[in-house]
């Protein structure tokens, strides 16, 4: 055939590159393409749409009376309202806002101004600071706005039949066209003597001229800058007709939003008549650029459409209200740029736990229908009034599952959206409200030091919980490490404390550590513990108290002593509570050291583990045992005799004694009285005001001091005390 080797080798590669083309790309595209969240998101009959310069997209989301904007990447987020059919907010966020209905949108380069139609207002946003505030609220069912060259905003009081204008600067409201009568007259003279129906569109062009769809008229008619008005498009027929014949012979069906490209072309969206239609700017003649007039979702069809804009790089687009969508004209057809139309409402169900721990836990969504349902499923967070894409899972068995491990912690609102497949219908779930609360964090504190050793040290090496030998001056190298309790890394400020004394505070590394070296540490004890505030995920923790004895080379033999652990505890009486200390010698005792304590409660005892330090010790610890004697809120001891039974007992004894002995006799009474006194606990010493007499436990706190005593080698006595402090509560 004449076929080399190496020519059949180039062409098995080709054969190979458009089997893998033509197979395998089709495969991948659907995951090779950015996820295009603004139309995944469900949208409530959106009514109109404004473009910014930089290619932000607005639209007012009339029935569910909140403004979105969709940025170039197609991510969309909640400019304006909570989604709450209501009137409030104004000097606040714009998100946290009450709108009704809004139904009419204009930009300029610093405010959106919103139709809030059912409130009868105009209200501002700030795109700066998102502030809103009420513009103008002595309206009717206003519905659609447009802004000219001269700082002009127009108004189609659709309730009033009038076209009303605000200027900006001062503020003042006029009405440039409509008697405020409902009907149709008026052409070629003064717009403010003619009768409109309900206008329901605007737009302003370079020259000044303002077009109107003057909607139950089924009309587009034009004020030129004399204010006369005239017809443009339309013959005041309901139905459709003349198409690339003269506009104003055609037929239009409740004509709506309106928008002027830059050759001055009008296009309009023919509501009743599903189409979007032209007016060309040189020989007035209308076509139909979308719409088949059949009423539906298809590549040809439109679905009451209510509002046109042109896109920066001159895209037409347009407001499919009744399918639910924004849908852009590109070439000869039409594509979706946000909205997921119309869905199954319980075709689509969310489960799993209402609260998580930041950092864990799952939701899972349910297809009713999902038997062999294909494509995957988009989860949309709704947190601080912005909707962001939660992620997206393929649907396996009519399930798919979102990971809720890396949402933030707070209140959040997960809804879950399936396209639809060729046999399964679109489906929305109901918003499920997600509490992810701050995860546990655990802090952390190590002390490392080069000590001071004959020859170089290897570096730092850890220091111990007794650590020998540190001098003042000799770096302490100190780590804080702050770690999850389930993922993700902490955030915020660690601090690093001896005793009530700020050592540093920053932010921890990625690894989780603050470290630092200090020099500064005085001589004595140190009792050094690191703090972590917190962030928004991670809940504040504190790493357990690290002693460190900062000692000078001695000059004669002493010691130091200190607590190691908790200097105050809490206990019922009749248990115990164990206290624990550090000893650290320098230079060297020639005998032991005698441990005792002093405060203790009344019948408390104190031992010791050991009970004392033998001679040689350099350093060791040692736990002190209190043990307390149970009390309750009635005083122990006898029960006091009573008066009666003791003068019971002596009765018979003075009738012994003859009456003729009567000094004897008074003697022995005065001795019985005396003694009955004191059986019968007159002049009782026990204080009855306390709260032992009323039942009530006491709690009292006792200073316990813990002396430590030894002799040097010339004799002199070294003694050295610590405290802590016991609170002992009598039980009932």
């Amino acid at each position: 055939m004449g076929l080399t080797h190496s020519s059949m080798s180039r062409s098995t590669a080709r054969l190979l590159s458009c089997i893998i083309v033509c197979v395998a790309l089709p495969l991948l595209t659907p995951w090779l393409r950015p996820q295009n969240l603004a139309a995944n998101v469900p949208l409530l009959l959106p009514s109109a749409i404004a473009y910014s310069p930089q290619g932000d997209l607005y639209l007012a989301e009339t029935a569910n009376h909140v403004i979105r904007k969709i940025d170039p990447t197609s991510r969309i987020t909640t400019i304006a309202g909570t989604g709450t059919q209501g009137y409030d907010g104004d000097g606040g966020p714009a998100t946290a806002a009450l709108l009704d209905s809004p139904a009419g949108l204009a930009l300029d380069a610093t405010t959106l101004y919103i139709a809030d139609t059912h409130n009868h207002a105009i209200r501002t946003v700030n795109l700066a600071t998102g502030a809103i505030t009420t513009l103008n609220a002595s309206l009717n069912r206003p519905i659609a706005l447009a802004l000219d060259t001269k700082s002009h905003l127009f108004i189609a009081d659709a309730g009033s039949h009038q076209i009303r204008r605000i200027d900006l600067p001062t503020g003042i409201l006029t009405t440039v066209a409509g008697t405020g009568t409902q009907g149709f007259s008026g052409d070629t003279a003064q717009a403010t003597a003619a009768l409109l129906d309900s206008p329901a569109g605007l737009a302003a062009d370079a020259a000044g001229n303002l077009y109107l769809a003057d909607t139950h008229n089924h009309r587009i008619r034009r004020i030129d800058t004399s204010g006369v008005i005239t017809t443009l498009a339309g013959n005041g027929a309901f139905g459709y007709a003349g198409d690339s014949g003269s506009a104003t012979s055609a037929s239009l069906a409740l004509p709506q939003g309106l928008t002027i490209d830059p050759l001055g072309n009008l296009y309009l969206a023919d509501s009743a008549n599903h189409r979007l239609r032209q007016i060309d700017a040189k020989i007035g003649t209308i076509t139909t650029l979308a719409g088949d007039g059949v009423q539906d979702f298809a590549p040809t069809s439109l679905n009451s459409p209510r509002a046109t804009i042109i896109s920066p790089d001159g895209r037409i687009t347009l407001a499919d209200t009744g399918n639910q969508r924004i849908r852009q004209i590109t070439g000869d057809t039409l594509t979706t740029v946000a909205g997921l139309g119309a869905v199954t409402s319980s075709a689509l169900t969310l489960t799993g736990p209402f609260s998580v721990s930041y950092g864990t836990g799952s939701l899972t969504a349910s297809l009713a229908t999902g038997s062999g349902a294909t494509g995957a499923v988009t989860f949309l967070d709704t947190f601080l009034g912005a909707t962001t894409q939660a992620g997206t899972a393929p649907l396996a068995a009519g399930a798919a599952t979102l990971d809720t491990s890396t949402l933030t912690a707070g209140e959040h609102a997960i809804t879950a959206s399936y396209a639809g497949d060729t046999s399964h219908p679109a489906a929305q779930s109901s918003a499920f409200p997600l509490l992810v609360t701050r995860a546990a964090s655990a802090t952390t504190l190590t002390l490392a030091t080069s000590p001071i050793v004959t020859g170089t040290s290897a570096g730092p090496v850890p220091i111990g919980p007794v650590p020998i030998g540190i001098a003042p001056g000799q770096p302490v190298l100190i780590t804080a490490h702050v770690v999850s309790a389930t993922r993700g890394v902490p955030t915020g400020t660690v601090i690093v404390s001896d005793g009530s004394t700020l050592l540093a505070a920053g932010n921890a590394n990625l690894a989780g550590d603050l470290v630092f070296s200090t020099t500064a540490l005085a001589a004595g004890p140190h009792s050094l513990f690191a703090a972590y505030e917190g962030d928004l995920n991670f809940q504040p923790s504190t790493s357990p108290t690290t002693l460190l004895t900062i000692s000078t080379p001695p000059t004669g033999a002493d010691f130091t002593l200190a607590p190691s652990g908790s200097t105050t505890q809490t206990i019922l009486s009749g248990n115990s509570a164990d206290f624990t200390f550090t000893l650290q010698v320098q230079g060297s005792l020639p005998g032991p050291i005698a441990l005792s304590a002093a405060g203790l409660p009344n019948l408390a005892t104190a031992s010791f583990n050991p009970g004392t330090l033998p001679p040689g010790t350099t350093s060791g610890t040692f736990t002190m045992t209190v043990a307390t004697q149970q009390a309750t809120s009635q005083t122990a001891g006898a029960r006091p005799t009573s008066f009666p039974n003791v003068l019971a007992l002596l009765l018979p004894v003075l009738g012994f004694i003859p009456r003729r002995r009567s000094s004897t006799r008074l003697l022995l009474a005065l001795f019985s009285c005396a003694t009955l006194l004191a059986v019968t606990g007159c002049g009782d010493r026990i204080n009855r005001g306390d709260s032992a007499d009323s039942g009530v436990p006491q709690t009292k706190s006792y200073p316990i001091t813990v002396i430590a005593t030894a002799t040097d080698a010339t004799g002199t006595t070294l003694r050295h005390t610590s405290q802590v402090t016991l609170t002992l509560q009598a039980t009932k």
